[in-house]
């Protein structure tokens, strides 16, 4: 569960820095404002939603399936590496999660803190509009309704530069979009990308008041000379100041004509953009090869095979698993397709015939529609590897080898029978059925549309290092 979350994390990470830049390329120097804000507050909801997406597309093709062959990772068995790799992902995740919920927790406080400080603040009437008034050495500001002077200095009454541009603040909403802009911040505050994001949003802010102040006084160069006379104020966080730091780059907007509407349109890059990263977070399938075999002849064809895999260096195997030293490892095989010498995908038996089987229902060799595990078959691999555990007497002994399994998906799902079809030792094999029990739950193969069930023939690989 705390591998799934990492993965959707970075998944989303990942879509978030994508569209981003995608973003950045097409809004520089666009001079269409509201929909730069849309597609701002818009990103991070589909940088969250794009992983969820990919992972009810169907399965796609991957580069090691092309070959037919996958050689999957061994598992390095050992109790001190389980406890290790068991202990990791909480710790990560408490390392991600204490951040995060620090900046949470300071942004409502700073939030809450701001609104009773204004709520404090005298108040003074310029025609329609009611102004908090600060203390001198303070800047401008807007706190959702809330509009905020400095005192002593000269208003010039309800059109003066200020309280115009801070109406527009309130009255465009930004301080949601602010408030938002923090907790995207805290939830992903380990990707930088996500700080470039507030900064573009709050100068995006910016560009729509100086926008508004510019049509409603009529008097621009005045404007950006009221700019500059108060670059030096100080406002509050949270707030829409009416100062910023990036105050060339706002006069440049000011003055900027508007962008053609073919040049807006290349915002449309995004849709495509949003595509190509759902089927870049798809999930990979391995082919599914069929022969004629029957499925005896199969086992013991492959078997040799499957042996000479396991006796060969284990150098391409090297992620860890559970109950054993470092040095000992155990690999959830697959039935070679084009190198008798190579672990190829998971395959239901190789056979189109109907095999009676010890149960009540009886089991097809392959189906037209194959069951399909949660996760797809790159999950049902690293459920097995997770799942076997070395036996502490192949250890004594030094033993390795392989145990080859056939087991049957039943109309419902679930793991059926499991047959030993090529034994290494009993703990191993006891290790193997085991592991193999502690599947999930399959979503059931289909013969004419109704469920069937189906024989899967796995070799689990054991190797000393």
């Amino acid at each position: 569960m705390t591998a799934d979350l990492f993965r959707y994390l970075l998944q989303a990470n990942i879509a978030f820095i994508l569209l981003y830049a995608c973003y950045a390329l097409c809004a520089r120097g666009n001079t269409a404002l509201a929909l730069r804000r849309v597609l701002l507050l818009v990103l991070p909801l589909a940088a969250a939603w794009l992983p969820a997406v990919a992972a009810w597309l169907p399965e796609t093709e991957s580069p090691a399936a092309s070959l037919r062959a996958i050689v999957l990772p061994a598992v390095t068995v050992g109790q001190a590496a389980a406890d290790s790799r068991e202990a990791a992902p909480p710790v990560l995740l408490l390392v991600y999660a204490l951040p995060a919920a620090f900046l949470l927790l300071r942004t409502a406080a700073s939030a809450a803190l701001l609104l009773v400080r204004i709520r404090r603040l005298p108040c003074r009437s310029y025609g329609d509009h009611v102004v908090r008034l600060l203390p001198a050495d303070r800047g401008a500001f807007s706190f959702f309704g809330y509009i905020c002077l400095p005192s002593g200095s000269p208003v010039a009454g309800p059109t003066d530069f200020r309280i115009v541009h801070e109406t527009a603040h309130a009255r465009l909403g930004h301080s949601f979009d602010v408030l938002w802009s923090e907790v995207v911040c805290a939830i992903a505050w380990c990707n930088p990308f996500v700080w470039l994001w507030r900064r573009e949003l709050r100068l995006v802010h910016e560009f729509q008041a100086d926008r508004i102040v510019c049509s409603t006084c009529g008097n621009r160069r005045g404007y950006q000379f009221s700019l500059l006379h108060n670059v030096n104020s100080e406002a509050a966080a949270l707030s829409n100041q009416f100062n910023v730091s990036s105050l060339k780059t706002r006069i440049k907007m000011m003055n900027k004509k508007k962008t053609s509407a073919g040049r807006q349109a290349s915002f449309l890059l995004l849709a495509p953009l949003a595509a190509g990263i759902c089927l870049l977070f798809a999930p990979a399938r391995a082919e599914k090869v069929r022969t004629a075999q029957p499925i005896n002849d199969c086992v013991s064809q492959q078997s040799p095979a499957i042996s000479r895999a396991a006796d060969a260096s284990p150098a391409t195997a090297p992620t860890t698993a559970r109950n054993a030293p470092a040095s000992h490892t155990a690999t959830a095989g697959m039935q070679a397709a084009i190198s008798p010498a190579a672990a190829a995908a998971i395959l239901p038996v190789a056979a189109d015939t109907v095999v009676p089987a010890d149960e009540e229902e009886e089991v097809l060799a392959t189906a037209e529609q194959l069951p399909q595990y949660p996760g797809g078959e790159t999950a049902l691999l690293r459920d097995i590897m997770s799942n076997v555990e070395y036996p502490a007497s192949a250890l004594k002994q030094k033993l390795q080898g392989t145990v080859v399994l056939r087991f049957v998906i039943k109309k419902d799902g679930k793991v059926g029978k499991v047959t030993v079809q090529r034994g290494l030792s009993k703990d191993c094999d006891r290790a193997a059925v085991d592991a193999v029990r502690k599947l999930k739950r399959f979503t059931p193969g289909k013969q004419k549309g109704k469920p069937v069930a189906v024989f899967f023939t796995v070799p689990i690989r054991f190797v000393l290092q």
